[in-house]
């Protein structure tokens, strides 16, 4: 079953000979005789769309992630990296492995999920396109699918199980984390949002990324999903300011924290 797992995520990821191609200049001539530029970019392949939207998710969330790695190693930002909501074809969480090893950085990374899916959507969750069990990969698949990419036991935590059972009435140090340097909150759903954000408040440190990776989702409506989650959050914890930062997809937008307090000590770790 995983290894039938593993090649269809490769299988999915490799596009037609069309796609692969680099396009040639060709012209269109109309009856009147004007001239259009063609490309091949203009082709309708449908057997082929499939593969090309993955690839083509898997490169802005590969330029995002390698965008926040280097701006965590420039600025010298510490803690671990943070992930709630793995599932799906785990492109975030290998891009957190892929860049952790290629900026040397010495961050643990830690993955919260249910490895069944998503909960029941109930209230302002409802929604056509979440249904309970959606997206589900098990844990036993997140593992092989990461160890196919070199990553072995020691190099990550996951940790299984729906979020009221993890995370409330549970804190960060139940887990080993002390701070959080990258928060990457692939929840959809606002309950769950909520519960992921408010756990981590107390490990976000000047200059943390967050991440929502589902931030246009419900038509990019204020007041659902993670927009609502996040605006609620900011307003029960004054102590913490953010900035907008990068815009990954036309799914997802992320914001630097700011805790004015450590500004005086993270200037002084800075090289002169």
């Amino acid at each position: 079953m995983i290894s039938r797992l593993i090649d269809r995520l490769s299988r999915s990821w490799k596009l037609s000979n069309f796609l692969t191609r680099i396009p040639q200049k060709r012209t269109i001539r109309t009856t009147d005789g004007t001239r259009f530029w063609d490309s091949d970019y203009y082709r309708i392949g449908q057997g082929a769309y499939e593969g090309y939207q993955e690839q083509q998710m898997i490169r802005y969330l590969d330029e995002f992630y390698w965008k926040c790695f280097f701006y965590l190693s420039a600025n010298r930002i510490n803690g671990d990296y943070v992930e709630f909501g793995s599932g799906s074809n785990i492109r975030s969480f290998r891009l957190a492995h892929k860049y952790k090893r290629l900026e040397k950085l010495p961050l643990s990374l830690f993955a919260f999920d249910s490895f069944e899916g998503l909960p029941e959507p109930t209230g302002i969750d409802g929604h056509e396109a979440w249904q309970k069990g959606g997206m589900a990969v098990s844990l036993e698949e997140f593992q092989a699918v990461l160890a196919h990419q070199g990553a072995g036991p020691g190099d990550f935590q996951a940790v299984a199980g729906f979020y009221e059972e993890t995370l409330r009435d549970h804190s960060p140090a139940d887990y080993g984390i002390e701070k959080a340097a990258f928060v990457m909150i692939d929840c959809d759903l606002y309950a769950s949002a909520s519960l992921a954000l408010e756990f981590v408040a107390s490990i976000l440190d000047d200059g943390s990324i967050i991440a929502l990776d589902d931030w246009f989702c419900f038509s990019g409506d204020p007041e659902r999903g993670e927009q609502l989650a996040f605006r609620e959050f900011l307003v029960n914890h004054p102590e913490l300011s953010v900035s907008e930062f990068l815009q990954f997809g036309w799914h997802g937008k992320s914001f630097l924290v700011h805790r004015p307090k450590n500004k005086a000590e993270k200037e002084s770790n800075l090289p002169r």
